[in-house]
């Protein structure tokens, strides 16, 4: 017997690459469509001129988006893609945390996390290899106003202050 190794995969990552592949898809089809356009409009590709109408005109180009979107629905529905995942509105902001198991401060903020239910943000551990830091806890979010903030040590409380700065 040959040995089989399983690799498991979360509900999160298969979201993930989900909506990945359907961002990338979707991009390609408008660049797709984008560069066909500009070449007809160019001369470098004759127009067509029957009933699908003008390759120039932005309802045909629409309806051509359209038409690539539900084929992509219907590839999707024979691959077997799951037409429940759904995509988040808003997604959330991410609080990316570098901490350790036998950190004082680092504890506090767990038991925090664990004690707030619905939290308004995702919360993502990140190992000293994803983020490479001498001290911990260290913190790193964007505020509501797209800033960029880098936080070291935790005291009780301070993640409310840090959700007020990332949702407000």
């Amino acid at each position: 017997m040959h040995d089989r190794q399983l690799t498991t995969v979360s509900v999160d990552d298969h979201k993930s690459r989900v909506i990945t592949t359907m961002v990338v898809g979707t991009i390609t089809t408008a660049a797709i469509v984008l560069v066909v356009a500009t070449m007809a409009a160019s001369g470098i590709v004759p127009k067509r001129a029957n009933a699908d109408g003008d390759p120039t005109d932005m309802g045909f180009l629409l309806s051509r988006i359209n038409d690539v979107e539900s084929r992509l629905d219907r590839l999707e529905a024979e691959v077997g893609i799951e037409a429940s995942v759904a995509v988040p509105a808003v997604a959330l902001p991410i609080l990316e945390v570098r901490s350790r198991e036998d950190c004082i401060p680092c504890q506090i903020f767990r038991r925090e996390v664990a004690g707030m239910q619905n939290l308004p943000i995702a919360v993502k551990y990140l190992t000293q290899s994803d983020w490479p830091v001498a001290s911990v806890p260290s913190f790193r979010y964007r505020t509501s106003a797209g800033i960029l903030r880098n936080r070291t040590g935790y005291r009780e409380g301070d993640l409310r202050t840090m959700i007020n700065e990332m949702t407000k």
